[in-house]
């Protein structure tokens, strides 16, 4: 009826079953708790490593054994052959090479390698090598040596920014003694910047191309001391001494290191008071120097011997 199915049951509802023992127990240790399921990410995962090695170009080996970067451009102007035009620079481009390669695509053999671009103060010891190792006229047995040519260059700009930052170091210590170096020491503190036991505890830091193009490619540094009455003859000046840093090649492109000092004028009181000879005996002992001391440990002991009133500025 009506009455009936608006009637609430009043059966009473089965009282909670007991936990048994062994329930109890479980609840206590940390399994018991439920667990969060923790979310899965829809990045894939990232690769093991590998022993295979990585995918890479000829460019990123050039660049291994170089300090310069390396860059390269290719085209096809015939059908039969190709050019490929690679340039290397050193920092802030002081020192550009552009080498002009064409392959034959039949043989594909370097038919021609020229050097297209070369910074002209890099000529007189850089040019005259490489064009002729470019050419095949230095070694045949090479022919268009492009990876000696290439190995030639990032060579001689180490030992040429080397030298450079030795010559700006003459240059701080002794400003009124080198000969067109005045004004080219900067500022700032010294380090050192050449071989030897004496230079090697000190790198070279921070340069400036404004401040180290003028020294690049130069092979000579002349210390002339003032004028002085009796000290210079008629007409002419003090005692000249002279540093010569020049660099060749030997046949794989490796730069080599010619130091050598000596007297380069000496007036006729000089020649008068040295009874013993010792400016005669400058160039064998610079070279041993140079073997114990590096190039600047050497020369400043030869500055200190002939010039001994020039007081050092701090190095």
């Amino acid at each position: 009826s009506l009455l009936a199915s608006t009637t609430t049951s009043t059966t009473p509802a089965p009282p909670p079953s007991k936990p048994t023992t062994a329930q109890t127990l479980a609840s206590f240790l940390p399994f018991a708790r439920p667990i969060k399921p923790y979310p899965r990410s829809s990045s894939p995962l990232p690769t093991a490593p590998s022993h295979h090695p990585l995918p890479s170009t000829p460019l990123i080996h050039l660049r291994l054994f170089t300090p310069l970067t390396i860059t390269s451009t290719s085209s096809l102007p015939t059908a039969i052959s190709q050019s490929i035009s690679i340039t290397l620079h050193a920092p802030s481009h002081t020192l550009t090479t552009t080498l002009a390669l064409t392959v034959s695509l039949a043989t594909h053999a370097l038919t021609s390698l020229t050097v297209h671009h070369l910074t002209p103060w890099a000529e007189p010891e850089l040019g005259t090598w490489i064009r002729a190792r470019a050419a095949g006229t230095a070694c045949p047995a090479a022919g268009h040596d492009v990876a000696g040519a290439c190995w030639a260059v990032g060579r001689y700009w180490e030992v040429a920014l080397k030298r450079a930052l030795c010559w700006r170091r003459c240059a701080r210590a002794w400003g009124a003694l080198c000969v067109g170096l005045e004004g080219s020491g900067g500022e700032g503190d010294h380090d050192g910047d050449d071989t030897g036991e004496e230079d090697s505890a000190a790198e070279p830091k921070e340069w400036s191309r404004a401040e180290i193009t003028p020294l690049l490619g130069r092979d000579e540094v002349v210390f002339r001391a003032p004028n002085r009455g009796d000290d210079a003859d008629a007409g002419g000046g003090g005692v000249q001494v002279f540093v010569r840093w020049r660099v060749g090649f030997d046949w794989t492109g490796e730069a080599e290191s010619r130091v050598e000092a000596g007297v380069k004028r000496v007036p006729r009181s000089w020649r008068d008071a040295d009874e013993r000879a010792s400016l005669a005996r400058i160039p064998a002992l610079f070279e041993t120097l140079v073997e114990e001391r590096g190039v600047f440990g050497a020369t400043r002991v030869v500055v200190g011997m002939v010039f001994p009133e020039m007081g050092e500025r701090g190095v």
